[in-house]
């Protein structure tokens, strides 16, 4: 579904992206994992097309995305989660979700058929829909910002640190509900520093250190292995 080519990003002379291929496999989680500053979150933007790359190719579905604007990558089937979440603060937790339909916004059945199936994976944000985003605690905005991510139908969803800042419990739930997202046909790149919870729910994984791919695998695998225990679980498998 998803593929990147030896991309390579830069920020004037710093370079944040070295050369990363990757691929994301239809109805995968797919883990890309790695410490603050590897380029996690410049691989996810390069992806949603707000940096451009200095080299490689990224792909969604067989399409060239270097060629297609923010926008029509969204409406190729691709949704981004962003780290700090990114919510209209003033606006209701309904009229944030709402947003996030905007491509279908003719489609009312849609849109109420969708919003019911938010409802069901977060049902705080049912009994807080009228609530302002910004009033929320940070556990509930970020099931907003998942939440509008899924109003837009999407084959291929971006998240990048959903669980930074969140208490122990709140991840569980999250990373339990991109599981169920899972099951629901909707692939997952998941950008993240929480390496413990984010390889017991991916398929396979990636780590990114200084901007390079330094292993890859199946998630259980990179799970036990010793450099992986050292960098990222504090020494030990759980």
């Amino acid at each position: 579904m998803l593929e990147l080519v030896n991309l390579s990003v830069s920020y004037g002379n710093i370079s944040a992206l070295k050369g990363v291929s990757l691929k994301v496999e239809p109805g995968e989680i797919v883990a890309l994992i790695g410490s603050n500053g590897a380029g996690k979150s410049t691989l996810i933007k390069a992806c949603a097309g707000l940096v451009r790359p200095t080299a490689g190719e990224i792909h969604l579905g067989g399409t060239n995305l270097l060629r297609e604007a923010p926008r029509r990558r969204a409406a190729l089937g691709m949704a981004v989660v962003p780290e700090n979440r990114r919510l209209f603060g003033e606006m209701s937790v309904r009229d944030n979700l709402q947003l996030g339909a905007y491509s279908q916004r003719h489609d009312r059945k849609a849109i109420a058929e969708d919003l019911a199936e938010v409802f069901e994976l977060f049902p705080r944000l049912e009994e807080r829909q009228s609530q302002r985003a910004m009033t929320m605690s940070g556990g509930e905005q970020q099931m907003l910002a998942i939440g509008r991510a899924l109003m837009s139908r999407p084959k291929l969803v971006l998240m990048d640190e959903p669980s930074i800042g969140l208490a122990p419990k709140i991840v569980s739930l999250i990373f339990g509900a991109i599981k169920r997202m899972r099951e629901h046909g909707i692939t997952v790149l998941l950008a993240e520093q929480n390496a413990a919870a984010t390889l017991k729910i991916a398929d396979r994984a990636y780590v990114l250190e200084l901007g390079r791919v330094t292993m890859s695998g199946k998630a259980l695998e990179l799970w036990e292995t010793d450099k992986v225990r050292k960098l990222y679980l504090g020494g030990e498998a759980a």
